[in-house]
């Protein structure tokens, strides 16, 4: 897989971000239906369901080094998935909030790996960035419902909305320098 185009694809999705993020406040006009809509968020099974089948077929490739090749665990590492995630739909609260956190974990660690042996220019910065919201993912999973709070605080409090907005703006620039870094 060339890395240019994954950065440049994690670019557009920073970028994606920082735009959902610093227009959403616009969409809802009512700060109660505002309110609503981000206090069910977190905690949205259909959205958290998708997230989360993402996510466990995301960690096969992880997996599967961990067992000797001929191990017959290998051949039950699909079906623990499709029961795995039969139960978390069922049985998970705040799904959405800690499939959120699965992926970012899982792309924290994929672009740091993917991007590490380049060494291109700014990776020293787009590691930390990209560090921290590894970092932030595994809050989120520790305590869910941190979400929730932070997309109260992000509406309630302009430093915070416009500092979420500069940090996926952030991770969207250094992601580009990466990539055309990377792509020499």
């Amino acid at each position: 897989m060339n890395t240019a185009f994954v950065l440049i694809f994690a670019a557009l999705f920073f970028a994606v971000c920082a735009a959902a993020f610093l227009f959403t406040n616009s969409q809802y006009k009512n700060a109660e239906a505002r309110k609503r809509f981000f206090d069910k968020l977190p905690r949205q099974k259909v959205a958290g369901c998708i997230l989360s089948v993402a996510a466990l077929i995301w960690c096969i490739p992880n997996l599967r080094p961990i067992f000797e090749p001929n191990s017959p665990i290998q051949n039950i590492i699909l079906p623990g998935i499709v029961i795995g995630a039969v139960l978390i739909c069922f049985f998970m609260d705040f799904l959405l909030a800690r499939a959120f956190a699965a992926i970012l974990i899982l792309g924290a660690h994929t672009l740091l790996k993917l991007v590490y042996p380049l060494n291109p220019p700014g990776y020293t910065i787009f590691a930390l960035l990209i560090l921290s919201a590894g970092l932030v993912g595994m809050v989120i999973a520790a305590k869910p419902y941190w979400l929730r709070d932070w997309f109260r605080a992000a509406f309630r409090k302009p430093i915070v909305q416009w500092g979420s907005f500069a940090y996926f703006l952030a991770l969207t620039v250094i992601s580009i320098v990466c990539a055309a870094g990377a792509a020499k």
